[in-house]
């Protein structure tokens, strides 16, 4: 049975731009869409604005950029522009498949190496092989990229046609196997990750599309779920989280967008008119808040549609796949008590939107909520800050990606400042004040550690922070493992920040992990 469509309007922003003669698309990386030509690489931003302009001696197939810094490579050259501009060339003797930057100074190398028959992997000179090879030395990279803190994700299919997911640990410069895993055989395959969130990807594999997301305690891709592959000519289809699924069409004179919900029969559909009679659909990435739409016009032009995806036919969040979001406030709470709806992000921006207290203060009771909710909603109203610390369990890993993620500098100045004063007043949490007095340092310590280097840059790291906190720590015995670790962490990281030397060496920083 065909979906039905429900057709809305949309706010939409579209920008065009004339690229250089014989300028073509190499990737989407680190905020910047590349363009090439024969000798000369072009990075434009979200407003298609030209932010970089790099030469090389030879047209270039791949591109990573990390801030500033920028690799390029072609098939056995390798460039590599550092923050002040200079440009690096290396020849190399390997065949590059991919390539991925690590920091500003290290680029990740996927290669092929003919001596050895083998693929490997490559990060200065330390090296893994990930496959060795009897026949033709080949295969298709599908993902190259990190998934998490120190985890790199290589998805390939190989000459056998196994599509394989490889896991790799990355610190300080060395590189682990973590595990390489045998996904399914096929004939063809392409991965994209979700434009919504970082975490989740679609796989398709011949006639089957695979949602994964990455679980950072086992370091490997999960599967959710797996659709049959329904796709037309000119489509191309992208996740926006685990549950929502994009499909873009370029036709003339319009762009179609169709927004589905997997459990849900009905779609949601939106035209967008563009200029130009031939469309054909580069890249689709997420910018912010917002969806891009790169578009080839023509021979010499591109044109960017951005949009933000509409909330799923008026509002509509499923429970059990029947029941919508428009009920009382008190039986939502139930529901959210009971586990009975996905505390996804949808149901969260529609609580603070209408600012349902009680059923906000359910969802950071739940053990259910994913820790970028628990993070989003404290973000928008620090009063349920209190509630978070009392009742809200979750990944360590997890809550520091969401601070990075889900929270500005000044909310987390700002929270910072809330927490302290919790602990001078931690009277008031009566017989849990010591459960509570563990939790403020253990979430000090969440925050310090995801936007330390931002506060610092941002001149907001406040002096009389450390000097609270070492006013605390002044008396505390042996046991007091939390409170130790976060004062020697902050200081030490930040005196390693001022004087641009090594992170000082104590144990206590890595001793005694806190757990939120």
């Amino acid at each position: 049975m065909v979906p039905k469509a429900h057709r809305i309007g949309i706010e939409y922003d579209l920008k065009s731009k004339e690229l250089p003669e014989g300028a073509e698309f190499v990737a989407y990386s680190g905020g910047a869409y590349f363009f090439s030509t024969e000798q000369c690489h072009y990075a434009l931003d979200e407003h298609l604005d030209c932010i970089q302009q790099i030469s090389t001696l030879c047209r270039c197939r791949m591109v990573s950029r990390y801030e500033q810094a920028v690799a390029l490579a072609a098939r056995s050259r390798l460039y590599q522009v550092d923050l002040s501009g200079s440009i690096s060339e290396r020849k190399l003797k390997k065949r590059l498949l991919q390539i991925c930057m690590v920091n500003h100074n290290d680029c990740l190398q996927v290669l092929i190496c003919r001596d050895r028959r083998a693929m490997m992997v490559q990060l200065g000179e330390h090296s893994l092989i990930l496959e060795v090879y009897n026949g033709k030395c080949d295969c298709d990279v599908l993902l190259a990229d990190f998934v998490g803190r120190s985890v790199f994700c290589l998805v390939y299919r190989n000459e056998g046609v196994d599509v394989r997911i490889a896991m790799i640990g990355i610190c300080n410069g060395y590189m682990t196997l973590l595990r390489n895993d045998l996904f399914r055989k096929a004939k063809t395959a392409k991965m994209s990750r979700a434009v919504g969130c970082n975490d989740t990807f679609l796989l398709t594999c011949d006639d089957t599309m695979s949602i994964l997301r990455f679980d950072p305690l086992y370091c490997v891709l999960v599967l959710l779920r797996q659709l049959p592959v329904n796709v037309e000519p000119n489509c191309e289809i992208r996740l926006l989280d685990q549950d929502r699924i994009l499909k873009v069409y370029a036709k003339e004179n319009i762009v179609r967008a169709v927004f589905c919900i997997l459990s849900y029969p009905e779609n949601v559909e939106v035209s967008i008119p563009v200029d130009g009679k031939s469309k054909e659909i580069i890249a689709i990435n997420n910018l912010g808040k917002e969806v891009g739409v790169l578009l080839k016009a023509d021979a010499k032009n591109v044109s960017l549609l951005q949009f933000i995806p509409p909330k799923h036919s008026e509002e509509l969040i499923l429970f059990d796949n029947k029941l919508n979001v428009d009920r009382p406030t008190d039986e939502l709470c139930g529901l959210i008590c009971s586990g009975k709806v996905a505390l996804n992000s949808q149901l969260v921006d529609y609580i603070m939107d209408n600012n349902l207290l009680p059923c906000a203060i359910e969802c950071l009771k739940s053990i259910y909520i994913p820790e970028r909710e628990a993070i989003r909603i404290i973000a928008r109203d620090t009063k349920l800050l209190r509630v978070l610390i009392q009742h809200t369990k979750g990944d360590e890993h997890e809550m520091i990606m969401a601070i990075r993620h889900q929270m500005s500098i000044e909310k987390c100045a700002e929270i910072i400042e809330a927490l302290l004063d919790m602990l001078d007043n931690i009277e008031e949490f009566g017989e849990h004040q010591m459960h509570c007095y563990k939790r403020i340092i253990g979430f000090i310590n969440l925050l310090l550690d995801a936007k330390s280097f931002n506060l610092q840059e941002s001149n907001m790291m406040k002096k009389e922070w450390i000097e609270r906190l070492q006013a605390l720590v002044k008396h505390c015995t042996a046991d007091n493992y939390n409170l130790q670790s976060l004062l020697s962490f902050t200081t030490s990281l930040l005196k390693s920040r001022k004087s641009k030397q090594k992170t000082d060496q104590n144990s206590l920083v890595v001793s005694f992990p806190i757990s939120v």
